[in-house]
C-alpha cells in the first residue's frame, strides 16, 4: 500500500476559551479572557504539574511552541457542519472537500470530488429542530515546552475573526524567521486574549456589535531580543557568520544550544 503518512504526535488534550459550560449548555464565565486545558483523563498527572507551574487550569495566557515548520502543518481552517458528533461537511471558501446527504447519509463528496461549490455559512439542511449549516473550525497544534513531553494540545476555535487572527500572525511570524534564516517550529510563542467589537450575525441574520476576546500570537519578546540583534549581525558587511551547511542540512553549533537556552528562559519568565 502506498500512502503518505501524515505527522502525528500524542495529545494530551484541549485548549479552549472560557470556562466550561454550564449543565444547560450556557456559555461559561471568562469567556473574553480565559484559556481553558481539558487533560484527557489519563494525563491526570500531567494536568495536576501544569497546574502547579501554570496557577491554574485556565490561565489567562500561556507559552507555547509549534511542532512542525509550516504553518499549514500546524494550522486547520475549514468550514464544517456536524449532526451529532458526525462529521457530515467540511469546505473552504468556495468548494466542499467532504459532504454527507443528511436524509441518506451517503457520501456525495469525498476529497473534493466530484466538484461542488461551497458557501461560507451554507445551509445543508434541518436536523429535528436544527439548523445544520457549514461554521469557521480553526485548530492549531501546539506543544508546551514546561512539560518536557513530545507530545500535543489542540486549540480551537469556530470564531472567524480568530479564525483570520491566527492564520495571518503565524504566517508573519513565519516570515520574519525566515528573514532571520530560523524556523518556525520552536520559536516561543505567547498566546494571549485581546478585547475587540466585532459584528456577530444572529440565526434570524440580524446583525450586532458585541465585545469578544480574541486570540492573540505573539512571539516572547526574550527570543525576539536574540533574533533581532543576530539579524543586525548578519546584515552588516562582514558581520555575523552564514549558517554552515553540511550537504544541505544546517549543522549544530553554538547558536542552536543558546535558542535552546533562550526557549528555556523564555518558558521560565512565564511560568515564574
Amino acid at each position: 500500500m502506498n500512502t503518505r503518512a501524515q505527522l502525528s504526535l500524542p495529545q494530551l488534550g484541549n485548549i479552549r476559551k472560557g470556562a466550561a459550560k454550564n449543565p444547560q449548555g450556557y456559555v461559561g464565565p471568562d469567556l473574553k479572557s480565559k484559556f481553558r486545558f481539558d487533560f484527557f483523563p489519563a494525563y491526570a498527572d500531567t494536568a495536576a504539574a501544569f497546574e502547579k507551574q501554570a496557577g491554574s487550569l485556565c490561565p489567562e495566557r500561556f507559552i507555547a511552541l509549534l511542532p512542525f515548520n509550516r504553518v499549514e502543518e500546524n494550522w486547520q481552517d475549514w468550514y464544517e457542519a456536524y449532526t451529532k458528533g458526525r462529521m457530515i461537511a467540511r469546505a473552504d471558501q468556495t468548494r466542499f472537500i467532504r459532504l454527507v446527504d443528511l436524509a441518506t447519509g451517503k457520501v456525495i463528496v469525498q476529497d473534493g470530488e466530484p466538484y461542488k461549490d461551497h458557501t461560507p455559512g451554507q445551509v445543508l439542511g434541518v436536523v429535528g429542530k436544527t439548523t445544520v449549516r457549514t461554521k469557521r473550525t480553526g485548530r492549531l497544534t501546539l506543544v508546551l515546552p514546561q512539560l518536557g513531553r513530545l507530545a500535543t494540545f489542540t486549540l480551537h476555535t469556530t470564531s472567524i475573526y480568530d479564525c483570520v487572527n491566527i492564520g495571518g500572525q503565524l504566517e508573519a511570524i513565519r516570515l520574519i524567521a525566515n528573514a532571520a534564516r530560523l524556523p518556525l517550529a520552536g520559536i516561543p510563542l505567547v498566546f494571549t486574549r485581546r478585547l475587540a467589537e466585532v459584528t456577530w450575525v444572529k440565526e434570524s441574520g440580524e446583525s450586532c456589535r458585541v465585545t469578544t476576546g480574541l486570540i492573540q500570537i505573539e512571539a516572547d519578546q526574550e527570543w525576539v531580543r536574540h533574533m533581532l540583534v543576530d539579524m543586525a549581525n548578519r546584515a552588516l558587511p562582514g558581520g555575523g557568520k552564514p549558517l554552515e551547511l553540511s550537504n544541505g542540512v544546517v549543522s549544530v553549533t553554538a547558536a542552536d544550544a543558546l535558542q535552546a537556552e533562550v526557549v528555556a528562559d523564555c518558558v521560565s519568565n512565564h511560568i515564574s
